[in-house]
């Protein structure tokens, strides 16, 4: 993560929309779980901003038109950085309401509550599931305010490829919220 805690004032100045999700966006928020990546979500009209992660000495791997990695030279792959051009709700509209968190001494925008909780729980993974319910126990958001926003979410017509909507489905993310009630 140091190399990302580096780039942050880069990314600033220029302007770019992003924003960190994911676990470490949890350890912003006073609730780390262990990870081996950072979740880096960027405005896709901002894909130059690559530039600045490989200004900074960091190889990039593109695995799909919406996402990428960065690597340190030499580095392994818990120095990995992922970094996202979202393509669904809530990300998109989250990297425009991020909420500015200090990070391991440093300020960073991160993806709002609310945008987080449900998008851990429009994921596949249990590990994303618990981490949403995480956020609602510890009264970062409330289950009624994740259940309107998935509500929300679900009348929305799918944006994004079709990796982006299969991997973030807000129907199953709501029938796995009431589940947990």
């Amino acid at each position: 993560m140091p190399a990302l805690l580096d780039l942050a004032p880069v990314l600033d100045r220029r302007g770019v929309p992003w924003a960190i999700g994911g676990a470490t966006a949890l350890e912003a928020l006073g609730l780390p779980r262990e990870t081996t990546d950072v979740d880096v979500f960027i405005d896709d009209q901002h894909r130059s901003a690559l530039n600045a992660f490989r200004g900074a000495g960091l190889a990039i791997a593109h695995f799909s038109d919406d996402v990428a990695a960065a690597y340190p030279a030499g580095g392994g792959e818990n120095d990995r950085i992922d970094i996202i051009f979202p393509a669904i709700e809530p990300a998109m509209s989250g990297l425009f309401h991020a909420e500015r968190r200090r990070l391991r001494g440093v300020e960073v925008p991160v993806l709002p509550v609310l945008a987080l909780a449900a998008m851990k729980l429009m994921s596949a993974r249990a590990r994303e599931h618990a981490d949403a319910l995480r956020l609602i126990d510890a009264r970062l958001t409330s289950r009624r305010a994740v259940r309107s926003e998935l509500k929300r979410l679900v009348k929305l017509d799918p944006v994004g490829d079709g990796w982006a909507r299969r991997r973030f489905d807000p129907a199953a993310a709501l029938r796995r919220l009431e589940a947990t009630s």
